[in-house]
């Protein structure tokens, strides 16, 4: 039987793969690991693509407001096919559901942010970096948060945001205050002074930001529900 040369100390850049996994594992394995190998340039042209396209349609958003925007402007300016758009989404919407997605994921992971804590500068530490976000994504966020046709994409995000803070709060002894009612407040507040962030074209640093959304958003609701929550009931001794 004749095996296929190996070189001395192989590199993925020079190694046959078919060859080299049929001598390792056989016919039938090597045919699964060569399609998995094979799916890989794929893969990248997809996300290659894709992200051609999320580009393309952010910025002519910006320039002419969403609704105005067509497929056909999306492919050109992207340098995609028109017939190629439908391979990965049936509609502008679905693409902007898709931008929306990917930056809103990593936002609601640093709005996660809301438990107590003690220590007031952990919360300017996570503001600041929810704001150096915002930053650094400017482009998308305008268009998120600024263009008020799209609301309805935003809408669902903040719902959801607000609908998992408030199940966190339910466990908690909020006080006088319905969980709800600290969780909308909460998220509301947080993405009103994002918007107030991109409208006036970042007047602050994120850390001056930070320190506003711990010292004006954050702090101050959860004093106002530790003052209101009862206090707990010491045992009552036995006589």
């Amino acid at each position: 039987m004749n095996f296929p040369t190996v070189p001395p100390s192989p590199s993925i850049a020079v190694l046959d793969i078919p060859s080299f996994s049929r001598y390792l594992y056989g016919t039938q394995s090597a045919i699964i690991l060569t399609t998995r190998h094979n799916h890989m340039p794929t893969d990248r042209r997809v996300r290659r693509t894709k992200n051609l396209l999320r580009q393309a349609l952010i910025a002519l958003a910006l320039e002419k407001g969403y609704r105005a925007v067509t497929i056909q402007e999306v492919t050109e300016r992207a340098d995609i096919g028109y017939r190629t758009f439908f391979r990965h989404y049936d509609s502008l919407d679905a693409l902007l559901r898709d931008v929306a997605q990917s930056v809103l994921d990593e936002l609601s992971g640093k709005l996660a942010l809301f438990q107590p804590v003690s220590d007031p500068g952990i919360l300017t530490e996570r503001g600041t970096a929810l704001f150096a976000y915002v930053h650094q994504h400017a482009d998308i966020f305008r268009v998120l948060l600024l263009d008020d046709s799209i609301l309805f994409v935003l809408r669902p995000v903040i719902e959801g945001t607000r609908q998992r803070l408030s199940e966190g709060l339910t466990v908690m002894q909020t006080g006088s205050y319905p969980a709800g009612l600290v969780a909308t407040h909460l998220v509301t507040a947080t993405f009103g002074l994002m918007r107030w962030y991109l409208e006036n074209d970042f007047p602050e640093t994120p850390e001056r930001m930070g320190e506003i959304f711990s010292s004006l958003i954050v702090q101050p609701t959860w004093q106002a529900v530790a003052v209101s929550a009862p206090a707990p009931q010491a045992d009552t001794p036995e006589l």
